[in-house]
């Protein structure tokens, strides 16, 4: 009897442990959105100053390639665990991940447009599709990736493209 009168005792608590848990749950995600929505208006702010494309220019590499990223095509971070295979076989993990478009464009005007996942904890990325166009935007065709992760290395113009990446989600 003594087991009984504990748990009806205890029932109203655990209500109301668990309404406060779904009420802390609902105002962090609430919170979350604010800030995915702010994220969102800057990124729309941005393209819209430029003229409307989704494509921002990044910067020159020392090969005058120009590099640029397609803020609309920035995926939100997804969770889960990810076996990173670098292309010296090491192996990591990483914990989340998130992709976009980016592309390199030479002196003629040929380009080279590539989606890649963005690991932003590691500092690495891996490519996982890529195409080829010339200046007329005729398709010239896939390019080769491997799918290999590679490391991010700093100060390089694509570095940047992971800083802006990695800053969104």
């Amino acid at each position: 009897m003594k087991c009984k009168a504990i748990a009806l005792l205890c029932l109203p608590i655990f209500i109301s442990a668990c309404a406060s848990t779904n009420t802390n749950t609902n105002t962090i995600s609430s919170s979350y959105q604010a800030v995915k929505d702010a994220k969102d208006a800057a990124l729309m702010a941005e393209v819209a100053a430029n003229n409307g494309s989704p494509w921002i220019f990044i910067g020159t590499s020392t090969f005058d390639l120009d590099y640029y990223l397609d803020l609309t095509s920035i995926e939100d971070k997804t969770y889960s665990y990810d076996v990173l295979k670098y292309a010296d076989n090491s192996i990591d993990f990483a914990e989340s991940q998130t992709k976009a478009w980016w592309k390199i464009v030479d002196t003629q005007g040929n380009y080279t447009m590539t989606q890649s996942k963005f690991y932003c904890s590691k500092g690495a990325t891996a490519s996982l599709s890529s195409v080829r166009y010339d200046s007329n935007d005729q398709y010239l065709g896939k390019a080769n990736i491997s799918g290999d992760v590679s490391a991010v290395i700093p100060g390089t113009v694509f570095s940047e493209i992971v800083k802006k990446v990695c800053d969104y989600t």
